[in-house]
């Protein structure tokens, strides 16, 4: 009879210890997801408090002594299906799915100069002038009868940069990031960044 007790109470106590693992177990993983949703509930509620947020304009010097237009802003973050809504028809027309999409940069750049060229008389009495830099290519042309033609091409370039605040602690065995920002110059002096704005996916 004591053997057939202490043999139950075996059992129970591993079954005790099973029971309790496995809660633990639950309690772990119930714990870190609802972590994970707080976290990204909160990230998506700081995307909409921050979607008409000002961007960072400013200018840098190239060795040349060139002055170029720069604007930072902070990533924003959206849901997949978030991306979709914003940009459905873009992602059509592009033949892209929202599941393949990793970031989305929206950039608007404003180009103006003012220059002043010589005007030639054409030998059928029109006028011809014309301008070109690195950047833009400008050619008029107008009849005797006072219709102007006027051929154009223009060029942009735009670097972009994405950084990313790193943090450690305990000499550098916890490490995490933080306030990721895009910076982008556009290498045409005579143009400025008008708007930007960048979304980073998140699951």
């Amino acid at each position: 009879m004591k053997e057939l007790f202490g043999s139950i109470t075996s059992k129970l106590a591993g079954i005790f210890i099973l029971v309790f693992l496995a809660l633990v177990w639950y309690s772990y993983e119930t714990t870190k997801k609802l972590n994970e949703a707080k976290q990204k509930s909160e990230t998506l509620e700081t995307t909409i408090s921050d979607m008409n947020q000002k961007i960072e304009r400013f200018e840098i010097q190239m060795d040349d002594s060139t002055r170029l237009h720069a604007a930072t802003v902070k990533n924003l973050r959206m849901t997949a299906d978030n991306i979709q809504a914003k940009y459905d028809e873009l992602l059509k027309a592009s033949s892209i799915k929202k599941k393949d999409v990793n970031s989305v940069a929206i950039i608007g750049t404003e180009a103006k100069d003012t220059v002043y060229v010589p005007t030639e008389v054409d030998s059928f009495g029109g006028l011809q002038t014309g301008y070109k830099d690195q950047f833009i290519d400008i050619s008029v042309n107008i009849n005797p009868e006072r219709l102007a033609t006027i051929a154009y091409a223009s060029r942009d370039s735009l670097s972009l940069i994405v950084t990313q605040k790193k943090h450690s602690i305990l000499f550098g065995l916890i490490k995490w990031k933080s306030l990721e920002k895009t910076t982008v110059i556009n290498h045409n002096p005579n143009a400025t960044i008008s708007s930007l704005q960048t979304i980073d996916v998140i699951e």
